[in-house]
């Protein structure tokens, strides 16, 4: 019974090791943080994956957004990589993505229609970390 115990523990410890391994350094892994983060109202978050021009962006989005920011963070957007495009130099991305449960400022609340906002997150890779530079 022991050994049984012992091997369960084992292997649930792997397990979340290698689940923990997984390389954040993509253009879809960050274009996909950066969206959850921009759709969450974790402006602060998103500053940490942008460039400095990308990064006075954002310091402006708290005043622009102020109105949505409580519906913002009460929101679970779902959000899906729809396709990355990386260019030929392998300096810059562009990856689109579906989000479902986000903001909608043009209804002034969150989307639930089944039919996916697109959301567009453009990286260049500086000293060989993914950044956004800039977004639709």
């Amino acid at each position: 019974m022991k050994q049984t115990k012992f091997t369960f523990v084992f292997s649930l410890l792997i397990l979340l090791l290698a689940s923990c391994s997984g390389n954040n350094n993509t253009p879809e892994a960050v274009a996909l943080s950066f969206t959850k983060d921009i759709y969450t109202a974790n402006f602060d978050k998103t500053k940490k994956v942008c460039t400095e021009e990308a990064k006075k962006v954002m310091d402006m989005f708290p005043a622009m957004m102020e109105t949505y920011i409580p519906i913002m963070k009460k929101s679970n957007p779902k959000i899906e990589i729809k396709k990355c495009d990386i260019d030929e130099s392998g300096t810059e991305a562009t990856v689109t993505l579906n989000v479902i449960n986000g903001l909608n400022m043009m209804k002034g609340k969150i989307d639930t229609d089944p039919d996916p906002q697109t959301a567009t997150v453009y990286l260049q890779k500086e000293e060989d970390k993914w950044l956004v530079s800039r977004f639709k």
